[in-house]
């Protein structure tokens, strides 16, 4: 009996860490697929505001153009 006593807490202890193991290494794995995944995220979120402000910027440009360029002609348009 006193044989068995000592055989099981080693066994129990692998067992733990094997259980540890089991938990912690699909853990990391999902950690780092995720941290992965953010960055790509964040690279393409850039990617998407920076073509957002060059619409804005050339739809504001056209308006200004087209703006002064009809007060132009209106300023010369000399009757005849």
């Amino acid at each position: 009996m006193s044989h068995e006593m000592s055989v099981r807490p080693p066994f129990k202890r692998r067992t733990l860490w094997l259980g540890f193991v089991a938990v912690l290494l699909p853990l990391a794995v999902m950690l780092a697929l995720q941290y992965r995944w953010l960055v790509k995220l964040d690279r393409a979120s850039e990617e998407a505001h920076r073509a957002a402000l060059k619409n804005y910027l050339e739809a504001v440009t056209d308006k200004v153009q087209y703006t002064y360029s009809w007060q132009a002609e209106q300023a010369l348009d000399l009757p005849s």
